[in-house]
């Protein structure tokens, strides 16, 4: 009897097994995806894949644009039933996955006359891998994070901001001109390890494409804009926290994971600096992110570099 294949993925420590049949011999996808691939023994979240009949969720679902698909997540049976993901591909339903209310175990399902089983393509293809493991990391003690991060000498400064916002030109600014590696151009993975606020790369990068998997200590995090000129300015708190969240990915379906994000996003704050900070897309962000020092004073110097916005002086008395 033919053995299903099983492979494995690992992202910021959480380890998912991915268990297909010989009917579907599929390969990694050549890109970033490749340098997460792992043993796939002792996962956090086993996944099975099959061929058969997809149908998709109940109409009170709720549908995302990923900008790579379009997809319906459902959770059946109140907060402890299961969550259905439901994929399409140009309005044709392609694939449905079920987890289990932790997700710990799922299965996903793909269509017969799907490219996933007639070309044995990636049966997880962006966007079901990051939608899985975003639930998962909210029950990890971390969040995933629209944003890309420069590490050096361990330690990470990140840089948050919507689509368009800079990111990837922030990457490539600091990996040509002061040589840091980029653990993600798009997407960082947070945890919080024996008090430490961990940034993690992960394999769904941007338009370069940048990242590694690797981790690095969080010195700073940085909620971006352009800007003239370098203009810095510390939040704290709530502002803080507020900031952090309109740049995550939330489960809204998932009042659990919804909760532990909040709570996570909460005790980020606390633990590294973050400021709101416009930059001009020159040498004068590499000056500002690194100077001449040494990165691992990076938080330090990043919190005494911030300052509030410039404001022009208010004109003097008529006739002075």
């Amino acid at each position: 009897m033919a053995r299903s294949r099983l492979r494995g993925i690992t992202v910021a420590g959480i380890r998912m097994a991915i268990e297909a049949p010989p009917s579907l011999p599929w390969r990694w996808p050549e890109g970033p995806l490749l340098r997460f691939v792992t043993p796939a023994e002792d996962a956090d979240l086993r996944i099975g894949v099959r061929v058969g009949e997809v149908r998709a969720p109940r109409e009170s679902s709720l549908r995302y644009d990923s900008g790579g698909g379009i997809f319906d997540v459902a959770r059946e049976d109140g907060d402890d039933g299961d969550v259905v993901i439901a994929l399409r591909i140009r309005g044709r339903l392609q694939r449905v996955a079920r987890f289990d209310k932790d997700f710990r175990e799922g299965e996903v399902v793909v269509a017969p006359d799907s490219l996933y089983a007639r070309e044995c393509f990636y049966p997880l293809a962006y966007p079901l891998d990051e939608v899985v493991f975003l639930h998962r990391i909210v029950r990890e003690s971390g969040l995933l994070l629209h944003a890309c991060g420069a590490e050096r000498e361990g330690s990470a400064l990140l840089f948050t901001g919507p689509s368009g916002a800079g990111k990837t030109t922030i990457a490539r600014l600091l990996q040509e001109g002061a040589g840091a590696r980029i653990l993600s151009d798009d997407r960082i993975a947070l945890r919080l390890r024996d008090g430490v606020l961990q940034a993690h790369g992960t394999p769904w990068h941007g338009d370069a494409p940048l990242s590694e998997p690797a981790a690095a200590r969080v010195a700073a995090l940085h909620v971006i804009r352009h800007a003239k000129d370098v203009v810095a300015e510390p939040l704290a708190g709530a502002s803080a926290a507020a900031a952090v969240l309109g740049n995550a990915f939330l489960p809204a379906h998932d009042p659990a994971g919804a909760a532990a994000a909040l709570e996570f996003a909460a005790r980020l704050v606390e633990r590294a600096p973050v400021i709101r900070l416009g930059f001009p897309k020159d040498e004068r962000l590499v000056r500002y992110a690194f100077g001449s020092a040494r990165l691992p004073d990076a938080a330090g110097r990043a919190a005494r570099r911030a300052r509030p916005p410039r404001v022009a002086p208010p004109p003097g008395p008529p006739g002075a």
